[in-house]
């Protein structure tokens, strides 16, 4: 089983149940128009008119992604080949490197022409961000969003009650180690005791004589924040190098000297940190920030599964603050709801010989069906 997960073995899979998949995810068989190879309606003539602007970037940005998926994939099989034949930790990664090799091998588009809008549908997927670049890239963009959403609405609603909260986005490193797991776990823990100095400095607000240490700290004055934790490997060294990204809302400045020196007293030996203070409304910062599971992909397929292996069950991602258990407002977000009832145009790509192709067979369908 371990060498199912190759480009032919995948496509023939998928090609073998191409029917089956869109019947389940249209759930539409009679009255659409039939479209070409190329995805054209009858009498009209050229492959843009259905790829449109927004599939293409899907397209472009899925393209690399996935063969560095399929990669992925077969050096699992591989590792799998290497362990005793029924084992339990063979059949782990055999499941683990079939998933990997099938996630978003096809992708079913909705394009609402009469709305000019298009849609990502449908699609098979592994979950397993930090294994799949995929995957990764969704995981990545949900959080960009959900935490732009809550810092614009933080900043507007102290902003309404005459109070300004700025963001900043921090950097903190440590020195590389032979171990992942422990270097990591020192790591980690350093960074919770730099975020535990927020709540200490609102104990010590409210009185308590042994936190009043904290009242110094630059945690003192924010009020929410979220780090993402990355990890890479030094490829003259091969020592481990974990390291955060973080954006910080403060009432006051974090100066970059002040938090060197707290963030070396924590860690004991390690200094180089920065801090930059940046817009909130500027979506960049936080594409940066909360882009941890896509750097997996930036390591070796060795070096990348090894740490996932390493790391399992860890946290990336870690809020605090008035970001905990924040529901962001999404009332400005565009209505999808005038999508119900509008007729669309139902387009299905497969990953086949290193990039997606259209499948004949695309219909179009009426509202009134």
């Amino acid at each position: 089983m371990s060498n199912i997960v190759g480009d032919a073995a995948s496509d023939q899979y998928f090609t073998g149940n191409l029917a089956t998949f869109a019947t389940s995810t249209t759930g539409r068989g009679e009255g659409g128009r039939i479209l070409d190879s190329n995805g054209n309606k009858s009498g009209e003539k050229g492959s843009d008119w259905c790829l449109g602007e927004h599939r293409k970037k899907v397209l472009l940005r899925f393209t690399p992604a996935k063969r560095r998926a399929r990669a992925m994939a077969r050096y699992v099989s591989e590792r799998a080949a290497e362990l005793p034949e029924g084992s339990k930790e063979r059949k782990k990664f055999d499941k683990l490197s079939l998933e990997l090799g099938l996630c978003r091998n096809c992708l079913l588009f909705k394009h609402h022409y009469l709305e000019g809008r298009v849609t990502l549908a449908k699609m098979i997927s592994c979950k397993r961000a930090r294994l799949c670049p995929l995957c990764g890239i969704a995981h990545a963009n949900a959080h960009v969003v959900t935490y732009h959403r809550k810092s614009v609405q933080l900043v507007e609603e102290y902003r309404a009650r005459g109070e300004e909260l700025r963001a900043w986005f921090v950097t903190l490193t440590v020195k590389h180690g032979v171990s992942l797991p422990d270097t990591y776990k020192l790591f980690s823990r350093s960074v919770q005791r730099l975020v535990d100095r927020r709540r200490e400095a609102d104990k010590a607000r409210r009185g308590s004589l042994k936190h009043q240490y904290a009242l110094s700290s630059v945690m003192a004055s924010v009020m929410a924040g979220v780090f993402s934790f990355e990890i890479k490997r030094g490829s003259g060294s091969g020592l481990w190098h974990p390291h955060t990204h973080g954006l910080l809302l403060s009432h006051g400045e974090i100066k970059k000297g002040e938090l060197s020196r707290e963030w070396e007293a924590i860690t004991g030996n390690s200094f180089i940190v920065d801090s930059q203070e940046v817009d909130v409304h500027d979506v960049k910062s936080l594409c940066e920030i909360l882009k941890y599971s896509l750097k997996f992909s930036e390591m070796t397929l060795e070096d990348n599964f090894d740490a996932v292996m390493a790391l399992q069950g860890k946290r990336f991602l870690r809020s605090f603050g008035e970001f905990y258990g924040l529901i962001p407002d999404e009332s400005t977000d565009i209505d999808d709801t005038i999508l119900l009832d509008s007729p669309y145009i139902e387009l299905l790509y497969c990953y086949r010989g290193g990039s997606y192709h259209l499948m004949p067979g695309g219909l179009e369908v009426s509202a009134e069906e």
